[in-house]
């Protein structure tokens, strides 16, 4: 009997960690355009190809390049939204500068959203997307 309450103790000790732990998902994305908002409306700046990986976890984003990782941090998750038949869930975070963040992630769709620039980076799955 102790030694089934036991091994009863161990599984819960081990199901309990693994949910813990959290979920942790890296992205790949193949394009990145850069713009900001003026009055409302996006200007788009640039387009680039570009190699990119955002890997979400609980408490922080990182997005990496061949050229620089940067890492949001005291992410919170402020909801989800469908626009258009397009699952959207949106994030609020700090960057390394401590300016707010909003960070919203689609299936194949990145969008950074800087609230104090109004400065947008969008990176683009073009495989996912077409």
């Amino acid at each position: 009997m102790k030694n089934i309450i036991l091994s009863i103790s161990i599984i819960l000790g081990f199901n309990s960690l693994g949910f813990s732990q959290g979920i942790e998902e890296t992205v790949s994305f193949n394009q990145v355009e850069i713009g900001t908002v003026v009055s409302g409306n996006l200007m788009n700046i640039s387009t680039e190809q570009d190699i990119s990986k955002v890997t979400i976890s609980n408490s922080t984003i990182e997005i990496k390049n061949s050229e620089e990782i940067v890492l949001l941090t005291s992410v919170k998750h402020i909801g989800n939204e469908k626009v258009h038949n397009l699952d959207i869930s949106r994030y609020k975070c700090k960057n390394s500068s401590g300016d707010d963040i909003i960070f919203s992630v689609s299936e194949g769709v990145v969008s950074i959203f800087n609230v104090e620039t109004n400065f947008v980076i969008t990176l683009i799955n073009k495989d996912i997307l077409g």
